[in-house]
């Protein structure tokens, strides 16, 4: 990236949206309580009968709530597949047991590319109002849905930027697909894509000025960026020592011209102990759970949920 001048924009408290989140009308109930009975049970296959089930639930109403904990309420679209995975429970269910394992109320979680919220809510309603929230989402239709979603939290506030590792205005490239609007990226790829200027901000350059004093979680799915958000990182990770979640998608790590090596090697070089997770998304696509080697306490806790993983 070239470095630009401009200045990232502070954060904002979520602000209301268009979307209707009428919970009443008997549409609303059906699909909610449809997405509850999926949520409650596992099977193989489910996430494919989820698939089209909610496909054809939304063309009768196309929003609907999910609840990744109790008390945490999500706001999805139903045309969007990665959203409808959110609705039936089958999306990221490794990661939402690591987070409740883990946060506590006084906390700081870092959402980096929150998309529309799911795991922002979810943080909110773990670290409660003592604790923070801080969502970094650069698409402009997801920045609009997250900020809905989490409008209810005092505690939460969220950037309507992207995390690299320069700070600056930058070209953000965005989803080719109407139906996942959450696969947008910093990086150039082979597919003609809308793009459109954004601020970015490395996490050293935003922790510097006083935003937060602490961070103890960071979530990071940011489509083949991960490497460079971890590079403008090294202070924050030096000084907080965070638990660190993020996808290896090889594919947008290429678009980078990286691979998911070099984030395991730079982590291990900061005394980071790794967990590669076999599959937490339903879609192919393995993460990695990285926990300081001073933190016992949570290894413990980590290791009792017994999570499907692979040697890294």
């Amino acid at each position: 990236m070239t470095q630009a001048s401009h200045k990232p924009e502070p954060g904002v408290r979520p602000a209301d949206s268009h979307l209707d989140r009428r919970t009443s009308h008997p549409s609303r109930f059906l699909v909610n309580a449809v997405g509850r009975m999926f949520a409650a049970v596992r099977f193989p296959g489910k996430g494919r009968l989820a698939n089209a089930v909610g496909g054809l639930l939304g063309r009768v109403w196309p929003e609907a709530d999910c609840f990744p904990h109790s008390g945490a309420r999500v706001t999805v679209l139903l045309a969007d597949r990665i959203e409808r995975f959110m609705w039936a429970g089958f999306y990221e269910a490794d990661l939402i047991s690591i987070m409740k394992a883990t946060l506590r109320p006084g906390m700081v979680f870092a959402d980096i590319g929150a998309h529309v919220g799911y795991f922002s809510v979810l943080a909110a309603s773990l670290v409660t109002e003592h604790g923070r929230v801080i969502a970094f989402e650069p698409s402009p239709p997801c920045f609009a849905r997250l900020s809905l979603n989490l409008r209810d939290y005092s505690s939460a506030e969220a950037y309507p930027m992207a995390v690299s590792d320069q700070s600056g205005e930058f070209t953000f490239f965005a989803s080719v697909r109407p139906d996942e609007l959450g696969w947008g990226t910093l990086l150039p790829t082979e597919e003609p894509r809308e793009q459109i200027r954004v601020q970015v901000t490395t996490l050293d350059d935003w922790w510097a000025r006083g935003n937060a004093r602490e961070v103890n979680f960071i979530k990071l799915d940011a489509e083949g960026a991960e490497y460079r958000i971890l590079l403008g990182a090294k202070v924050l990770l030096e000084h907080c020592r965070p638990v660190i979640f993020l996808e290896l998608n090889e594919t947008c790590l290429a678009w980078d011209g990286r691979s998911s090596q070099e984030i395991l090697r730079f982590l291990q070089e900061r005394n980071y102990s790794l967990q590669l997770l076999s599959e937490t998304k339903g879609l192919g696509v393995p993460s990695l759970l990285a926990i300081p080697n001073e933190m016992a306490d949570t290894k413990k806790r980590i290791a009792e949920l017994k999570l499907e993983s692979q040697r890294p």
